[in-house]
């Protein structure tokens, strides 16, 4: 991590990782499902706490961390036409 760097907008060193489930908030979260139409009353988000490369504390709220399964199949299906 290098404070110079124009690519980086922020960099934190991740200490730990905490799911929370929070009430939606406008403009940052989905208010209703795309599955159902139904409206969310707890969306996903992840509390990242760690430090900068400067060496201040920092916890990041990462909104729209919705949990993912990955179900590997077999070897054929990804040549499968």
């Amino acid at each position: 991590m290098n404070d110079d760097d124009p690519e980086c907008a922020f960099a934190v060193r991740i200490v730990k990782l905490e799911p929370a489930r929070t009430p939606p908030v406008q403009g940052l979260d989905p208010t209703h499902s795309p599955l159902t139409g139904r409206k969310i009353r707890h969306a996903p988000v992840m509390r990242v706490f760690g430090s900068t490369p400067r060496g201040q504390t920092a916890c990041v709220h990462m909104h729209e961390a919705f949990p993912h399964l990955l179900v590997p199949g077999p070897h054929w299906l990804a040549s499968a036409p």
